[in-house]
């Protein structure tokens, strides 16, 4: 598991708004959280309702897709269904942030996947999550459903982990 680069999230950011007019979805061979709550939020859109009516995936990306909870997340059913879809140490499925109790409850996710409780020196990590949290759930569409997303990933042989949050609020300021 290689470092996210802002670069490759603008690249996938891109790719995923320039599907809608070309009709078709590349990406790269491995996803990331970033790319599960991206792909599921811009799949509840009317726009790519209208070019796509499902997701097509490589087949080993798929039943990894369906363990994160992709087509759950983006209100798709699933092209196949995954044996097991108990969750383990290293991953928290897409989330929609649909209620208050939720983030608290991602939040508990995180302690636990990220062995924070038991760790001081990353405790103000949980401060600052709560506050994206909260922050992405104030600014999600959550009339036209769509709720900010939220999905985690810890590879523990890299000693890496990624949070990915989402949402269709305003976005913030390139100058910060």
């Amino acid at each position: 598991m290689d470092l996210t680069q802002k670069e490759e999230v603008v690249e996938w950011l891109d790719s995923l708004n320039n599907s809608i007019s070309s009709g078709e979805i590349s990406g790269p061979s491995f996803l990331k959280p970033f790319h599960f709550v991206t792909l599921a939020l811009m799949a509840k859109k009317e726009q790519f309702k209208e070019k796509f009516e499902e997701i097509v995936l490589p087949e080993g990306l798929s039943d990894y897709a369906e363990r994160m909870g992709l087509w759950e997340a983006a209100g798709m059913e699933p092209p196949n269904r995954v044996r097991s879809r108990h969750s383990t140490d290293t991953i928290m499925p897409v989330f929609a942030l649909k209620d208050r109790q939720q983030i608290n409850d991602r939040i508990k996710d995180f302690k636990v996947l990220f062995d924070i409780e038991n760790n001081p020196d990353k405790k103000d990590i949980l401060i600052v999550l709560s506050e994206l949290l909260e922050n992405c759930y104030a600014h999600s569409r959550v009339n036209e459903d769509l709720h900010g997303l939220v999905c985690a990933q810890q590879w523990q042989r890299g000693n890496l982990g990624q949070i990915a949050i989402c949402d269709l609020g305003i976005g913030v300021r390139k100058s910060l």
